[in-house]
Parts: C-alpha cells; structure tokens; sequence
C-alpha cells in the first residue's frame, strides 16, 4: 500500500513525497539536525567517513516490507536512491550502508537492481563545507546483510560475485 506507513525507515522526505510514504529513521532521523551536523564536522574534521545506513530486517516487518515495495518497480527504485543521494549530499554524508536481512529468493533480482542503482548515483558525490564526500568523491556503498550465521550459501539473497563488484566493503554485524 503507498500510503502506508514505516515508522523504521530512512528520513528521505523527497522520497517519501514522491511516492507518498511516511520514513523515519530509528537512529540518524531521532537525532536532531544539530547533534547529526556536529557528528559528521567532528569526524570529518578528524579525517573520518559518516555513512548512513537503510535497515530493513524480518525482525522488523513495516521496513521490510517498505524495502521490499520500493524495489519492487524500477522506477520507485530509481526515485528513492535518488532521494537518498541527495539528502546525503545535503547532510554530508560519505556512503550508504544497505542491511536488507533478507532478500528472499523472489526479492534477489530487486535488490541488486537496487544496489546498481545506489552504485551508479553513487559516482560523484561532490564536496561538502569544502570536505571531499566519499572516497575521493565516489560515495562509499557497503553492505550489512550478510548471512552470517544462517547456514544457506550468500547467493541465496544476493549474487555475490556482482555484489562483490558494487560494494566498497561488507560492514560487519
């Protein structure tokens, strides 16, 4: 349903208007622009990276179930990193890191249409307060979802060889 809500989602408010869904974020979106703006000039200024992540786990089915709407179609995909590029090129953030646990195997070919898409808008970042975004400008994209402790092979949510191509690094749970 679009106009449902997720109340575990990200803070895209472009995204969240143009497909009309509510976001908010349990970690990043509770804390207040200022205390947001502090953390990302303190570590940038220490030669640090801010990345912010999407989580979208079973255990929480209202983002899950966001994740799984928006990658469904290409073109709400498409709208959503968009969306997610610009506000963390408007806050100054360095990277993306996607935690979707887990795709099922009807959701794969979703999800790496998705992390192709955040790839490709994720080439030039640009500066921030004169603070180079990324590495060297290419926004960082890693990955948080992978089955660590389940027993099935990676490949059952995600092709790992092009994964492996798409991501800076995997983020460890």
């Amino acid at each position: 349903n679009p106009s449902q809500t997720f109340p575990y989602f990200n803070p895209i408010l472009s995204a969240a208007e143009s497909l009309d869904i509510e976001f908010s974020y349990t970690y990043a979106g509770n804390l207040n622009t200022h205390v947001q703006r502090i953390l990302i000039d303190s570590s940038h200024a220490h030669g640090g990276k801010v990345i912010l992540g999407i989580a979208a786990t079973m255990y929480n089915s209202s983002a899950y179930a966001a994740m799984d709407y928006i990658t469904q179609d290409s073109t709400r995909c498409q709208t959503f990193v968009n969306s997610y590029v610009a506000y963390l090129q408007r806050k100054g953030y360095d990277g993306v890191d996607v935690n979707w646990e887990f795709p099922s195997s009807s959701q794969k070919s979703n999800y790496m249409r998705m992390m192709r898409i955040f790839r490709r808008a994720l080439a030039n970042m640009g500066t921030y307060n004169g603070v180079v975004l990324g590495n060297n400008g290419k926004g960082i994209l890693t990955q948080t979802s992978y089955p660590y402790n389940r027993p099935l092979p990676a490949n059952q949510w995600f092709v790992a060889s092009e994964l492996d191509t798409l991501i800076d690094f995997i983020m460890p749970e």
